[in-house]
C-alpha cells in the first residue's frame, strides 16, 4: 500500500537560476493530500471491522476501530486488512521503531504502517491533526494505485541533514523532499540506497543521509544553509555554492539549499 499515485513524481524548478532536484514520492508512489478537516475521510474514526471469528470464547480479538489503541491486545495492533474497502482488523504488531525501514506492515508497531513494497514505518492518520506536527501532512494511502478508503500516512517533517526522526536501526534511511497535493517542499523519511556525494541517482531515496538527488547532474549532492549562492565552506569544491531551491525547503524556520555549481 503506497500513498496516492503510481508514477514517480518529479517537481522540477521552473527557473534556470535554480538547481533542479528530484522531489521524491513518499513510498514507491506519489502522493495526494487529505484536508486538515479530514475532507473525504470524515467519519472514518468510528469505522470498525466486520471480520469473522470475533467473539469466540478465548480467541484473540479480530475486530477493532481504526486509529484506536489497545483494542487488539498485547503484541497486536489495529490496521488495514482489506485495502479495497478500507476494512480494519487486528494484526500482529512488529518491533521496528517509528520511521525505520520496514518490508511489511507487521514489521511496524501500533499506530504505524509500512507502505506497499516496503519503505519506513509511517504514522497513520485520518487528517492533518493526527500527525502531531503542523509541518506534517496526512497523505492518502493507496494499494496498487487505488486509494485506501479513510486511511492516510503522515509525512515525517524530518531534518534534511541530520535525518531525525528517521531511524537507521533497521537499515539505511534518508530524509527526502516530497509533495502532498498542492503542498510542496515537504520532507519525509524513506528507505535509502545509501549512495554518496556525486554518485549517480534518479531519485533522492537513492542517496545517503544528508544528500539529495540533483536533477541537473543526476547525482547526489549535499543540503546546505543558508542558500545565499555563496561559497561558504559547507559545500565541496566541485559543487561549492549553496544555491536556493524553488520551491523553498524549510525545516524549523531554517531554509535549506543544495550544493551546486
Amino acid at each position: 500500500m503506497t500513498l496516492l499515485g503510481a508514477a514517480s513524481l518529479a517537481l522540477l524548478f521552473g527557473a534556470c537560476a535554480f538547481p533542479e532536484f528530484e522531489f521524491d514520492p513518499l513510498g514507491p508512489g506519489s502522493v495526494s493530500s487529505t484536508s486538515s478537516s479530514t475532507g473525504g475521510m470524515s467519519g472514518v474514526g468510528g469505522m470498525t471491522t466486520t471480520s469473522t471469528g470475533g467473539g469466540m470464547g478465548g480467541s484473540l480479538p479480530t475486530t477493532c476501530t481504526l486509529f484506536s489503541t489497545g483494542e487488539c491486545g498485547a503484541g497486536r495492533k489495529c490496521s488495514i486488512v482489506n485495502p479495497t474497502t478500507g476494512e480494519a482488523g487486528c494484526v500482529d504488531a512488529g518491533d521496528h521503531p517509528p520511521w525505520s525501514r520496514c518490508s511489511v506492515d507487521t514489521d511496524c508497531g501500533e499506530g504505524y504502517y509500512c507502505p506497499d513494497g516496503g519503505d519506513t514505518c509511517h504514522l497513520i492518520c485520518s487528517g492533518k491533526a493526527d500527525c502531531n506536527d503542523p509541518a506534517r501532512e496526512c497523505a492518502v494511502a493507496t494499494h496498487d494505485g487505488s486509494p485506501i478508503p479513510g486511511f492516510g500516512l503522515c509525512t515525517a517533517n524530518c531534518h534534511p541533514t541530520m535525518g531525525t526522526p528517521c531511524n537507521n536501526s533497521r537499515g539505511a534511511v534518508n530524509c527526502v523532499p516530497t509533495s502532498v497535493g498542492n503542498t510542496s517542499g515537504l520532507l519525509d523519511c524513506a528507505a535509502s540506497d545509501g549512495k554518496m556525494f556525486d554518485q549517480p541517482c534518479a531519485t533522492s531515496r537513492e542517496c545517503g543521509l544528508g544528500l539529495v538527488c540533483l536533477v541537473s547532474t543526476s547525482a547526489c549532492t549535499f543540503w546546505c544553509a543558508p542558500p545565499d549562492n555563496s561559497s561558504n565552506g559547507i559545500c565541496p569544491v566541485s559543487a561549492e555554492f549553496c544555491t536556493p531551491t524553488n520551491p523553498d525547503v524549510t525545516h524549523e524556520m531554517v531554509t535549506y539549499g543544495v550544493c551546486a555549481q
